[in-house]
């Protein structure tokens, strides 16, 4: 467990004669307001939902009773609370008029006091120099304690820990005091469970090995002369912070160690370099792209399916004959896993593109547009956690071309289907980049 840390005051107070009965009935208050946050957060959106253990994530099997804070803590909390908003001792008594007690007209007075002289006017009904430097040293201290609780600050608990089943939970408790203006303040309250499970030789990757889960809502408060009060939990929310699943094992495996798994992106960019050739290897293409692909669903084996586009220029050189095209569309991709770490994927994708460019041969000019379609297939080879290399092989395609000449304004379309690799169906090799990291 972890020492206690109280960076500041905290939540209401009231003072000193506030009965044992009062302060009881408001340590349970705080307590249930922990169970009510507890059981009634709802779930918040997470970026988890790809890892295939998230079926079985956030589920804390703690009751309400072993999560709540203990009343000996709650207690303390509460004391430290009531010793910071007590009024000090000076040797005479402070005029109430209206006001129910001391805490009472020293709030009035805050409120009223753009400075320190005048809420020691306020406060005592004297001037400054009526008082003396220990009273006037006691003041400041009270004043200046007043005013922390208009600001923000927080408070931790101690680290709990509890073992049920499988499992070992650890677990403390967070307040945040917000930017206020008494008697009235609002906090933030939030409750820290750590979930962290044995994965054994028969656990897959479906199995939960840790996970954090995050409990947060709101309360507001108001301080009093004899009691202070408690708002219920607004907007209470539960978030999956951290996850990680149990690897997966094969029975045959020699090694204990579990095989360390790549993780197919979220979204990725890539840049694209291709070559092609016809006329026995004389007659050569050379295509550069980018390319961008978005994960819209993954299989329960793990496969990914992407959507995206891509944008390439084309350039042909023969003797007297050049070829320029620029090439921009849709594409559609499968990722299916090929090795047991998941670097190395198998990738079939259709693609689709607008084309436009220009053709020179012999003096001869023609502009070009239309479009194709096409079916590739290749491998995605993971080299890190945010860098992968593809490589791209056409297998079949279809463009549908017209030429329009420069020279005499004449138009020729054409129909072409072709097949494997040739200087209009390159070859290309990607660099790609995970979004995510």
């Amino acid at each position: 467990m972890k020492t206690i840390h109280i960076l500041f005051l905290l939540l209401l107070s009231t003072t000193v004669s506030l009965s044992q009965a009062t302060k009881e009935q408001n340590v349970k208050q705080l307590i249930s307001l922990y169970g009510d946050l507890y059981e009634e957060a709802k779930e918040k959106k997470n970026k988890y939902s790809n890892k295939p253990c998230y079926k079985n994530a956030g589920k804390i099997e703690l009751t309400v009773d072993e999560i709540l804070p203990s009343k000996e803590f709650t207690s303390e909390l509460m004391d430290f609370m009531i010793g910071e908003l007590v009024p000090p001792d000076i040797y005479y008594d402070i005029e109430l008029g209206l006001y129910a007690s001391k805490m009472d007209k020293a709030l009035a007075a805050l409120g009223d006091s753009d400075s320190f002289l005048a809420f020691v006017f306020n406060y005592t009904g004297l001037s400054h120099s009526d008082h003396s430097k220990n009273d006037i040293r006691d003041l400041r201290s009270y004043y200046n304690s007043m005013n922390r609780i208009k600001t923000s600050s927080h408070l931790s608990s101690f680290i709990y820990e509890l073992t049920k089943g499988t499992c070992k939970y650890s677990y403390y408790y967070f307040i945040e005091r917000l930017k206020s203006k008494l008697p009235s303040v609002k906090y933030e309250i939030e409750i820290n469970v750590n979930k962290s499970c044995k994965c054994f030789k028969d656990n897959n990757e479906e199995s939960v090995d840790f996970e954090t889960v995050v409990y947060k809502g709101f309360i507001s408060g108001r301080v009093g002369s004899n009691s202070f009060t408690f708002s219920s939990v607004t907007d209470p929310e539960k978030e999956l912070f951290s996850l990680n699943c149990c690897k997966a094992k094969k029975p045959e495996q020699i090694s204990s160690e579990p095989v360390a798994q790549v993780e197919l992106p979220e979204q990725y960019i890539g840049g694209t370099a291709g070559v092609g050739f016809e006329q026995d290897f004389d007659e050569t293409s050379i295509c550069l792209g980018v390319e961008y692909g978005y994960k819209f669903a993954q299989s329960e084996k793990g496969t990914g399916f992407y959507v995206g586009g891509e944008a390439a220029l084309s350039t042909t050189n023969f003797m007297d004959f050049s070829n320029t095209m620029v090439h921009v569309g849709p594409q559609v991709q499968s990722w299916c896993p090929i090795t047991p770490s998941k670097e190395v994927h198998w990738v079939n994708e259709i693609e689709g593109a607008y084309v436009l460019g220009s053709k020179e041969n012999n003096g001869f000019k023609d502009d070009i547009n239309g479009f194709n379609i096409g079916l590739n297939t290749g491998v995605n080879i993971a080299l890190s956690d945010s860098w992968a290399v593809g490589i791209e092989i056409p297998i079949v395609s279809y463009q549908n071309l017209t030429f329009e000449s420069k020279n005499n304004g004449t138009e020729l379309k054409v129909d072409d289907t072709i097949v494997f690799l040739n200087k209009n169906n390159p070859a290309t090799i990607s660099i790609r980049y995970n979004l995510d990291r």
